[in-house]
């Protein structure tokens, strides 16, 4: 079944110390192989950023500031584009997933921004984005038992789903997703800005030859 396209994500309950924004984008893209032209984007990103320091950069450190502010410790809990960029400072290739997801993978090596990317179909509205409640967790991709107390999580009617750290095996893309969300997290004084979204509209297009549903900013 079909998810609805969403009004709106809600962001609830963030204490004033912490000012969250979203990027998100619904979009119809069919499984496919891994297209040359995003193989040598990601390649050539990576080669790019392999002297820089993840911390440094302005979204992550935004996102470190955010996890600090609920009570989350960012050298535990990594926001997923610090871990990405450290990963590839180690001389470590940029994983291949699915090329939705290395649409992702592409745009938050560019970016800085933690990107979630999710099965629409496997969603329920409405969605919110808002810290994880005590006793909070999830199976997370890569067989971790997420803690989710303290750290932004994006939810839907089943409970949390997704989270800048890690997403939940519940709504992972895999061979039988037709229409996938996406999620650019920012945090002030770096958010997710129109530019930026259009920017990752059209490297969905680019690449996947996406067809764009629906787009919008959250604050």
């Amino acid at each position: 079944m079909f998810m609805e396209i969403p009004e709106r994500i809600a962001i609830v309950g963030f204490p004033p110390t912490v000012r969250p924004n979203l990027g998100w984008i619904l979009a119809a893209v069919a499984p496919q192989g891994l297209p040359a032209a995003l193989t040598r984007a990601l390649d050539d990103t990576a080669a790019q950023i392999r002297t820089c320091t993840p911390a440094q950069l302005p979204a992550i450190a935004a996102t470190r500031a955010a996890y600090r502010a609920l009570g989350k410790d960012p050298a535990r809990y990594r926001p997923a584009a610090e871990a990405l960029r450290r990963r590839i400072c180690r001389g470590e290739p940029p994983p291949r997933i699915d090329p939705r997801v290395e649409v992702g993978t592409l745009l938050s090596l560019k970016s800085g921004f933690s990107i979630g990317v999710y099965d629409a179909d496997r969603l329920h509205l409405p969605l919110c984005f808002r810290p994880g409640a005590p006793g909070e967790r999830y199976a997370a991709i890569g067989g971790l038992s997420l803690n989710l107390e303290g750290l932004p999580v994006l939810a839907d009617q089943n409970g949390p789903f997704g989270s800048p750290t890690r997403d939940s095996c519940r709504t992972a893309v895999g061979p039988q997703t037709q229409r996938v969300l996406f999620v650019l997290f920012g945090f002030a004084p770096e958010p997710v800005t129109a530019r930026i979204l259009t920017c990752a509209q059209d490297s969905l297009k680019r690449y996947l030859d996406a067809q764009i549903l629906a787009s919008d900013l959250a604050a």
